[in-house]
């Protein structure tokens, strides 16, 4: 059931680059906004939020966002590195960090992500719970796993010694037939967009090369996923390889 609820006495910038909009109130029908603005009016056997002045904003984007990975902010520190068994390490990943951060993104008001690399099939399951309703959470764009050069980053780098984040987080490939097969492949899975990696830079020793896709490979998958009408993200560690 549908419920109506107003936010008023708000501060509302509405993201058109307009001033901000003073005592404003902000009507929500369920899951979508109906109105907006000063001088609204609204029923009043309604839930009416006073927000004291606080300020409304539009949702915020986070473009680069990984939602598993055994992340650890400790500099010099493997992201992947596991001490246990792989599997228990997924395990620990999955249903804590996934949980924790997907929440902690709304908290902190970004309603939209899009993975910049993530556990696949996990990360469409998790995006389609949340659209369905099943799960709170941003809207996800998922790539699914990243595409990178056989021993490349992060196979060989942040996810080196954990076998079952390399499997599911990565798919390394040497070869333009087999990089159009993948696209193909993670477009069937429903995917939102692609990820490759295209650098030689490890993000744990800077000084040390590692190996990267040839450019005919990262052309072949930038041409498959635009013939299915996606989107390619590309990771690069300089300026210079994005020139390349």
């Amino acid at each position: 059931m549908r419920k109506l609820l107003v936010l008023t006495n708000g501060n509302l910038i509405d993201g058109t680059g307009h001033d901000t909009i003073q005592n404003a109130s902000v009507i929500i029908d369920g899951d979508r906004i109906e109105d907006a603005g000063s001088d609204i009016k609204y029923p009043e056997n309604i839930e009416v939020i006073d927000l004291q002045n606080s300020t409304i904003i539009p949702g915020l984007i986070d473009c680069h966002v990984h939602l598993g990975g055994f992340t650890i902010d400790k500099p010099g520190q493997a992201i992947g590195k596991a001490t246990f068994m792989s599997i228990a390490s997924f395990t620990w990943d999955y249903f804590r960090n996934y949980r924790h951060r997907r929440q902690l993104t709304i908290k902190n008001g970004v309603t939209t992500i899009r993975s910049a690399g993530d556990l696949y099939p996990h990360i469409i399951t998790l995006r389609n719970n949340i659209d369905s309703g099943k799960l709170t959470g941003p809207r996800i764009f998922a790539p699914g796993p990243t595409i990178t050069a056989p021993g490349g980053h992060p196979a060989s780098t942040i996810y080196k010694g954990n076998r079952y984040i390399t499997e599911n987080a990565i798919r390394q490939i040497d070869n333009v037939g087999a990089a159009r097969d993948e696209v193909r492949k993670l477009v069937e899975g429903g995917v939102d967009c692609i990820k490759a990696i295209y650098s030689d830079i490890n993000p744990m020793d800077i000084n040390q090369r590692v190996p990267r896709l040839s450019f005919g490979v990262l052309d072949a998958i930038a041409d498959e996923a635009h013939k299915n009408n996606l989107r390619l993200m590309v990771h690069t560690g300089s300026a210079n390889e994005i020139i390349d």
